[in-house]
């Protein structure tokens, strides 16, 4: 439940309310957007999330929405809390003016009754992911409302966020290492899987890529990872038939079964260990 404070307009007087059916819009070049319903129709002069942790999935890039836009939000722990996923993740990229695909967040307790809305915000066909994906698991390419329903059904547990379909025949996969980028590899998806992913762990392949090939790239990567705080980061940025380069996520556990990047990682941590020895 999100709470707020309400202040009656003809009066000092302060009373409680309810906002909910938060949903936030993010698209390069634009201002991060929230929509939210008020259960009465009075402006809030504070708001304080009284329950979170067990919703942080959804509650915290609603706060950090609103406290950046300027709400007045009560500065507590949630204002303060480092945990990231997807949504979040695309929040910092896109605050640091990195391209991202245009993506929607809508509590998926509120989906399917904002179906009208999801279809003006977002052009079908979409992506709709797990906000705490990996590996390309519960990714989905979906063209009509009904597969929408059909994959909430399918994952009752899962809080979504959707994304613009940005065409596309691959992918690159940084592996950024205390803010440069150490290895490169490009990940492009099999014709006979009809899977719209690249990741190697969904059956795509991969192609060994000089970082000195993409060097419009590789500053970009390791700013990536510099946004997020991860001195350990994959970076998957895709490569668009547009021809413009979207960032799509960082990964803190980046996968090491591609080409020898393993060894790079164990030969980094050996290093780091006698760094400190």
């Amino acid at each position: 439940m999100r709470v707020a404070v309400e202040q009656h307009p003809s009066s000092d007087m302060f009373q409680l309310g309810q906002a909910e059916d938060f949903q936030l819009i993010l698209e390069h070049g634009k201002k991060l957007q929230v929509f939210y319903k008020m259960q009465k129709d009075i402006p809030f002069s504070y708001i304080y999330f009284r329950v979170w942790k067990h919703k942080i999935d959804s509650i915290l890039p609603i706060h950090k929405a609103l406290h950046k836009l300027g709400f007045p939000v009560h500065v507590d722990e949630i204002t303060h809390h480092s945990y990231q996923n997807k949504l979040i993740e695309t929040m910092l990229f896109h605050e640091h003016n990195l391209r991202i695909p245009k993506t929607l967040f809508v509590a998926r307790k509120h989906i399917p009754a904002c179906m009208t809305f999801i279809q003006d915000t977002m052009a079908f066909p979409c992506i709709i992911k797990d906000i705490q994906g990996k590996r390309g698991e519960v990714n989905f390419l979906v063209k009509s409302e009904q597969d929408i329903l059909d994959v909430l059904g399918e994952h009752p547990d899962v809080e979504f966020i959707f994304q613009e379909y940005i065409e596309n025949q691959f992918d690159y996969r940084f592996l950024v290492l205390d803010g440069a980028v150490a290895y490169a590899y490009k990940r492009m998806r099999s014709p006979e899987t009809h899977t719209h992913l690249n990741n190697v762990s969904a059956g795509g392949t991969a192609e060994l890529v000089d970082p000195k090939d993409v060097p419009d790239l590789v500053p970009l990567a390791e700013k990536a990872a510099s946004v997020l705080g991860r001195t350990i980061c994959g970076v998957d940025i895709l490569q668009g038939k547009n021809g413009k380069a979207y960032f799509l996520e960082g990964n803190a556990c980046p996968g090491l079964k591609s080409f020898d990047v393993g060894n790079v990682f164990v030969d980094y941590l050996r290093e780091k260990a006698q760094t400190r020895s």
